[in-house]
């Protein structure tokens, strides 16, 4: 196979963003943080009454500070910020752009969102999104050697690595479930995969994935062998669990294709 038609079979196809569904997030922000601030000052001007109405309130929402004198343009800059942080993170989370991100990156754009918690517009927003659309396959590759370099039984750090047909995961259950960093990690190697085929990830059930299916089973037998459509794994009493590729080794191949593209070099031997 020719170096370029390698390289169009690796690559991903990843939908643009929906710009409609953004700025209508960006309207509902705007339309719920517009009725807070009312709200607060209608609040405000219930509690600058001295009745018992006024008493009573008071008592009920002693533990703000949206009355009386900590009643302050920060605290609607705390609001601002809590109603923001939800806007960003669910425009993260559920949006299509999701599927480039697998869950470290995810956990690390979040923990940005929450330090910084830029306004909700349009324009930043837009930008963003397109900023991330435009950086989409860069970022599908460096999540995807992520994952993989932590699956894979030996490599070097910064280096290139190999991807084989058998991928071994220690100590990934635990009990009757999974251990949850060890379920990230298998999660995103199935995401991944359906990336790769130009499945759309998001559109597989939380009862289908094969990470409920293998808790599913773990409960009725400690020692298993199910097949899936890609893969076939072996769990064992110990917890760990063997994911063997022979159905697709072309998927395997698509892996290498992309690592080697990414580290510009030939990869180790076997």
């Amino acid at each position: 196979m020719s170096t370029e038609n390698r390289d169009n079979d690796s690559q991903a196809n990843f939908p643009a963003p929906h710009m409609g569904e953004l700025e209508c997030a960006v309207d509902r922000r705007d339309n719920a943080l517009s009725a807070a601030y009312q709200a607060l000052d209608d609040i405000w001007a219930i509690l600058s009454v001295d009745d018992p109405v006024a008493r009573g309130l008071r008592e009920f929402i002693s533990q703000t500070s949206w009355y009386g004198k900590e009643f302050t343009s920060r605290d609607r800059e705390i609001l601002r910020k809590r109603i923001d942080q939800a806007v960003w993170l669910d425009l993260v989370r559920n949006t299509k752009m999701g599927m480039t991100l697998n869950a470290r990156q995810l956990e690390d754009i979040e923990k940005e969102i929450i330090h910084t918690t830029p306004a909700v517009e349009k324009g930043r927003v837009i930008d963003t999104f397109l900023s991330l659309f435009d950086r989409r396959n860069e970022t599908f590759t460096e999540g995807l050697i992520d994952v993989f370099k932590r699956l894979a039984s030996k490599y070097q750090c910064h280096s290139a690595f190999k991807i084989n047909k058998k991928l071994i995961m220690a100590n990934a259950l635990q009990d009757n479930c999974w251990c949850m960093y060890k379920k990230e990690i298998f999660d995103d190697f199935y995401k991944y995969l359906l990336t790769l085929e130009g499945i759309d990830p998001t559109s597989v059930s939380y009862e289908a994935m094969p990470s409920f299916v293998i808790e599913q089973q773990r409960r009725v037998e400690p020692c298993f062998t199910i097949k899936f459509e890609y893969f076939e794994v072996k769990g064992f009493i110990n917890g760990n669990i063997h994911i063997n590729m022979n159905k697709r080794l072309d998927l395997i191949d698509k892996v290498n294709d992309l690592i080697e593209k990414h580290y510009k070099g030939e990869l180790p031997k076997d």
